[in-house]
């Protein structure tokens, strides 16, 4: 299913003409008492399928946050959209963290020592449209992302922007946090589920409130939530509340249907304690990889010189994903090896542009080798829900003389390529002589019936131990919830989050 994109943070910025590059600098004068309304920006579509707002306060779109670039070949930075609603501008902290699948922070920059700040201009001076702000990374940071991208580990980034100097009118949309390694696959009558951590990571005790955002369901689709919307929590400092959510589907999944739940933790004050995010969709088919060329290696890193590029190898990859959209966690990577295939080595390949939908280009340098050595290699594109198509091995001689083509495909791998939803087998053989397979498709239906009861088991057992007032479910029909109104209730609890 062929997805609308409006593009990734560096298409942004070309058209906003606003890029900013952050340095420490003295606060800016004040400028009466109005608060200013700065927040990290909502980018319908932005990675994923377009997402409809469940909420008037909170929308349901992922946070404009990107990583630029994610491996050892080059610093990677973190870029994020910051924009501001108030006719007034603003001075800004801006800080980004890595946190683990428990949601404890691995890595954070700027250290608290250095803080960067960030100025941004008044809504009628294009604040309002918002600057692209780019968070310099260190080459620890990228060593943390490579293993963690390598092992599959589910991982989240934070961001955080604090005004300096005058209050914000809302502190809701100061925070916002995108995931990766945590999307699944949903197939026809199957299950999804998704266990969250929510962490606070303050020195102090907070009151907060579950508030939990989503997409629109696809026709058939249910949720269950435990806890349920509305939650009251109470967490001391350095301790977390877990919570599931699971997501059911009908007996026939069409091909790209999805769903985003976003659960965040708001404090009585309004800020976000702590978020995070969750994709499922029915995505059966592999990337699509148009062009992947090996040639001399080129200068494009500070590390690179003229004496290595001449003895490494340039790759120069471009692909998408019309359905759940390219990995960019590690979502394209090379298999090389230089012993005839004894030994491999990965390495990821550096996004350059695109928005992982359509023609996304990728690059990166292997090496340097010594002059003379035989170079093994292929390339693998991952979607973000695991389909995967590699490209046959291809061997190089450094240093090469001339680009070569390196896209000879083997055929994608899908570990659930093949599934048949139960309502579209006939067991009737139409012709004599079919009884075989007529037998064939009724055991396979068998099969698939005590997979999907299974499934079904877990999650209402999950649903059993909760006690009654802490579940919702929410069921869809024609993508509207029949059984609680998800929107309504979002809005009527930020709205008494705001009262207190």
């Amino acid at each position: 299913m062929a997805r609308a994109s409006k593009g990734l943070l560096l298409s942004l910025c070309l058209l906003s003409g606003l890029v900013v590059s952050l340095v420490s600098a003295p606060s800016m004068a004040s400028s009466g008492n109005a608060p200013v309304d700065i927040r990290i920006g909502q980018e319908e579509g932005f990675g994923r399928l377009p997402r409809s707002s469940l909420s008037d306060v909170v929308s349901a779109d992922r946070p404009a946050i990107l990583i630029a670039w994610r491996n050892t070949a080059r610093i990677r930075e973190t870029e994020l959209l910051i924009q501001n609603r108030a006719e007034r501008a603003a001075r800004a902290r801006v800080g980004i963290q890595v946190l683990d699948a428990d949601h404890r922070i691995l890595a954070a920059e700027p250290s608290p020592q250095n803080p960067v700040l960030v100025d941004i201009p008044s809504a009628s001076q294009g604040g309002r449209a918002g600057i692209v702000v780019k968070v310099p990374g260190r080459a620890s940071t990228n060593s943390l992302f490579d293993q963690l991208d390598n092992a599959g580990q589910s991982y989240c980034i934070r961001a955080v922007i604090q005004p300096v100097g005058v209050a914000d009118s809302n502190l809701a949309d100061n925070s916002a946090t995108k995931c990766y390694n945590n999307s699944a696959r949903i197939d026809s009558a199957g299950n999804a589920l998704f266990q969250y951590y929510l962490r606070n990571d303050s020195t102090r005790a907070v009151n907060a409130r579950l508030v939990l955002t989503r997409s629109a369901l696809p026709k058939g689709w249910w949720l269950e939530a435990t806890p349920r919307q509305g939650s009251r929590v109470h967490l001391s400092p350095g301790s977390a509340m877990t919570g599931v959510i699971a997501l059911h589907a009908p007996r026939r999944v069409a091909e790209g249907s999805s769903v985003d739940v976003r659960p965040t933790l708001l404090a009585k004050d309004g800020r976000v304690v702590d978020s995070s995010e969750y994709f499922a969709t029915a995505d059966h088919f592999a990337p699509t990889l148009s062009i992947a060329t090996a040639s001399p290696g080129q200068l494009i890193s500070n590390d690179d010189s003229a004496s290595s590029v001449s003895r490494s190898v340039y790759l120069n990859v471009i692909g998408g994903d019309a359905a759940s959209g390219l990995a960019e966690a590690g979502g394209v990577f090379a298999e090389f090896s230089t012993d005839g295939g004894v030994t491999r080595n990965t390495r990821t390949l550096a996004y350059a542009d695109g928005n992982f939908v359509g023609a996304t280009r990728f690059e990166t340098n292997l090496g340097p080798f010594p002059e003379g050595t035989k170079v093994t290699l292929n390339i693998v594109a991952r979607d973000v829900v695991g389909n995967f198509v590699r490209t046959l091995p291809q061997q190089v001689t450094v240093p090469l003389r001339g680009q070569v083509s390196i896209l000879h495909l083997e055929g994608h791998r899908n570990p659930a390529s093949a599934v048949v939803a139960l309502d579209s087998l006939d067991p009737k053989p139409s012709r004599t002589g079919e009884t075989a397979s007529a037998g064939l498709l009724a055991l396979i239906a068998a099969l698939t019936f005590v997979v999907w009861k299974r499934r079904r088991s877990v999650s209402r057992g999950l649903a059993r131990h909760a006690r009654p007032s802490d579940r919702v479910i929410v069921a869809a029909s024609n993508g509207k919830s029949d059984t609680d109104d998800w929107n309504v209730a979002a809005a009527r609890e930020l709205a008494e989050v705001e009262r207190e």
